[in-house]
């Protein structure tokens, strides 16, 4: 259950987060582009210091668990903050609260998930374990994609269900132009379905760190532990088979992501999907 808050959360990002600055937080497009882009290279960035960090842990609690029960909780809460609206007219501020807390949720995600990564390792030794601890995991989230998606697509289909008023997007504004009654049924969708991920997210990972129990490895890793952090970040900054991979990842999250949030928005305002939007996404979600 602990890969679980991962899908759940970034899957539903990657569908609604764009639609949802430039509707509901009236976000401009091009500071829409620019808070997901940085968000997604941060959470490149801080994978290196988060496991630099992970790998010099050594606690009576454990190598890993500290970790998670740290992350778990802030990350849930910087998730609710990304879907909240603060209450200022200001763009600038709009950004910043923005910016903030999705680099500041995928900082405390990646707390939780790199170590739950790893965590088998710590659990036991038996490879036939591992396996079937594996496959039930991948299963977990394949089923957490697709309750993420249902549960915000539910929510703000009641919110909708609230307003007969269509909204309307123009091709040469700078943002996106939604009545006021309207943006008001939309953050309190956006929040209910946040605070019912928030909560799953919350029980998957108090299920591994309070029904698990961590283990010393019979065979333990070999780590420098008096290296300093700027010279292993250059060791790992220099690695050339890690900067290929995080490019390919970073390219292939965005593309995704890309491609996820223009779906809803070409659905919604050319296709004129609007009714059946979220039923759509799910099916490709299962796809």
């Amino acid at each position: 259950m602990g890969g679980a808050p991962y899908e759940l959360t970034n899957t539903v990002i990657g569908f609604y987060i764009s639609i949802f600055l430039l509707e509901t937080a009236k976000i401009p497009p091009v500071y829409t582009s620019l808070i997901v882009f940085i968000g997604r290279i941060w959470d490149g960035v801080s994978d290196p210091i988060v496991a630099y960090l992970v790998s010099r842990t050594n606690s009576k609690y454990g190598v890993l668990k500290p970790w998670m029960v740290v992350g778990a909780p802030l990350a849930t809460v910087a998730y609710f903050c990304v879907w909240y609206v603060p209450e200022t007219e200001s763009i600038g501020s709009k950004v910043a609260w923005y910016l903030l807390f999705y680099c500041a949720f995928q900082t405390f995600l990646t707390c939780y998930q790199m170590p739950f990564g790893t965590y088998m390792l710590f659990v036991t030794d038996q490879q036939d374990e591992r396996d079937s601890a594996e496959n039930f995991r991948m299963g977990i989230e394949m089923i957490a994609t697709i309750i993420g998606t249902e549960l915000m697509g539910l929510s703000l289909s009641f919110s909708d269900a609230h307003t007969k008023q269509g909204s309307g997007c123009s091709a040469n504004a700078t943002n996106v132009t939604v009545p006021p009654e309207v943006v008001e049924f939309q953050i309190k969708g956006y929040m209910i379905g946040a605070m019912c991920i928030c909560g799953i997210c919350l029980i998957c990972a108090i299920a591994v760190i309070a029904g698990t129990t961590e283990r010393i490895s019979s065979k333990p890793f070999k780590i420098p532990r008096d290296e300093p952090f700027f010279a292993a970040l250059k060791r790992v900054l220099t690695f050339k088979p890690w900067l290929l991979h995080v490019g390919a990842f970073i390219s292939f999250v965005m593309a995704l992501q890309f491609m996820q949030a223009n779906f809803v928005l070409f659905s919604k305002y050319d296709v004129g999907m609007k009714n059946y939007q979220n039923g759509v996404i799910l099916v490709l979600v299962q796809l």
